[in-house]
């Protein structure tokens, strides 16, 4: 059973997930606590834009690292690694590429999850995004890290995608409309050649 379920609406101190965990582990020892971050507003822009932005394409695998509190304090964040990675358009800056199995792996992080603050359990769910699959195949467009440390990413533009048999499942609730041009309908290998085209002009 949750304790409560709690989200910013306004800016917060850097402290602000500390001191309510801390709250909590004194008021209801045991009782973990949902945070719901408000919700990011993506510029809605051409799929084909977006790709431009990213740093690369990527195929792979989604592995559970570890979740934490952020350096702000003000979010829970969740590292995953890229396992089996294949880059499908761009390039990445790291040993990654030319050799994938040698070196530091590729972390993608991301908003949510679930840890222990100040002795008390914290999920927290980010409200634009269907949640992640461990073990499951992805596409992702790669952006730069909030965290520092080589070979680390985000989602570019909430730009992710389930890869299952010959169907891609964007999982940003509002892809639709974000990704202007993305169809769910469109083959994985059509999507992929015209993500491919669109970063060759860059």
């Amino acid at each position: 059973m949750l304790g409560g379920v709690f989200g910013i609406t306004t800016p917060a101190s850097g402290q602000f997930l500390q001191e309510v965990a801390r709250r909590q582990a004194i008021e209801k020892p045991g009782v973990p606590l949902l945070f719901v971050p408000g919700p990011v507003e993506y510029v809605p822009k051409p799929l084909e834009q977006v790709a431009n932005g990213a740093i690369a394409v990527v195929t792979g695998t989604l592995v559970r690292v570890k979740s934490y509190l952020d350096s702000t304090g003000r979010a829970i964040l969740t590292d995953y690694m890229l396992t089996g990675p294949t880059v499908v358009a761009g390039h990445l800056p790291t040993a990654a590429e030319r050799v994938p199995t040698v070196g530091k792996p590729l972390i993608l992080t991301v908003v949510g999850g679930e840890t222990v603050v100040e002795g008390a359990t914290i999920r927290s769910e980010d409200p634009n995004f269907d949640p992640i699959k461990e073990g499951t195949q992805y596409l992702l467009f790669l952006g730069p890290s909030r965290e520092p440390g080589p070979n680390r990413y985000e989602i570019h533009h909430g730009a992710i995608f389930e890869l299952s048999g010959n169907e891609l499942k964007a999982l940003l609730k509002q892809a639709a409309d974000i990704l202007q041009g993305f169809d769910a309908k469109e083959q994985p290998q059509a999507f992929v050649a015209r993500i491919q085209k669109a970063m060759q002009v860059r």
